[in-house]
């Protein structure tokens, strides 16, 4: 059985653009902020495939004050 990936397609879409918008609101955010604020439970798909399609996002590594890294994402 094959699966239909053209009804997931808007969808994705969609979610995309959320994740587009919210990064442009002009900080730094990292997949676990992105995720709460849009209740995504891991955007960084959606991120690199806005980067395919030409967006320009940016990342930057951060080190907690745990001492383990993580990205930031965000738009000049």
């Amino acid at each position: 059985m094959t699966q239909d990936t053209t009804s997931k397609q808007p969808r994705r879409a969609y979610i995309q653009s959320l994740v587009y918008n919210y990064l442009l609101n002009g900080g730094m955010y990292s997949a676990a902020d992105i995720s709460k604020a849009l209740h995504l439970s891991d955007p960084r798909s959606h991120i690199r495939e806005l980067r395919n399609k030409g967006f320009a996002i940016s990342d930057e590594w951060r080190k907690s004050e745990y001492g383990s890294r993580y990205k930031v994402y965000f738009i000049h």
